[in-house]
């Protein structure tokens, strides 16, 4: 079996476990955050790939702290929370990515 569907078999059982405890637009957010963060550890980085690795950290930093803010503040619009951490995501990487 190699890398690509090790992965996908790995996906799909983090939806499989996460499907029965999580409302679904969270969910699908919380299992592609798990396979991008796969993705990401896949890739052979090297030193000149420092900005990247710097986008894709902020990026997910940021993305965790808003939907923990929103589950903790606001626990039934968490679908909307999930839309606000990956827009906020995207644009926290803008900078390192495009400066």
């Amino acid at each position: 079996m190699d890398a690509s569907q090790s992965l996908m078999l790995r996906a799909l059982q983090i939806d499989a476990s996460a499907r029965p405890r999580l409302p679904i637009p969270p969910g699908v957010t919380v299992v592609a955050a798990v396979v991008g963060g796969w993705l990401v550890n896949l890739v052979g980085w090297s030193v000149g790939d420092a900005g990247a690795i710097l986008a894709v950290c902020t990026a997910s930093l940021v993305a965790t702290a808003a939907i923990a803010a929103g589950w903790a503040s606001e626990p039934e619009e968490l679908e909307r929370w999930a839309i606000r951490a990956g827009a906020a995501a995207f644009v926290s990487a803008l900078p390192v990515l495009f400066g």
